[in-house]
């Protein structure tokens, strides 16, 4: 049986989340709006401190969604990017 790629499945399976929500570009992109808005909107937060205060968490999907012109994009679906993004290195 043949080994499968776990990170190209992520990576495909967000990308046709996104698309059934209306978001025409691709995955990284959604994550670079994800990382840019948390670094200037939160500086001197974690993504976990942000995502353990409800309030804080809402306002900042809020301020994604805002940014991105898709009120279709749920809290979920962003909070999990955004941790995603710090658990596999890729944004500093």
């Amino acid at each position: 049986m043949a080994k499968r790629k776990k990170k190209k499945q992520g990576k495909l399976r967000l990308d046709q989340e996104l698309a059934a929500l209306g978001w025409t570009k691709d995955a990284d992109s959604f994550r670079d709006v994800i990382w840019t808005t948390f670094r200037s909107k939160f500086p001197s937060l974690t993504d976990e401190q942000l995502l353990e205060e409800p309030a804080d968490a809402a306002r900042f999907c809020d301020l994604v969604r805002t940014k991105l012109k898709l009120a279709a994009i749920g809290d979920s679906l962003i909070c999990r990017t955004l941790l995603n993004i710090r658990k596999r290195g890729v944004r500093k």
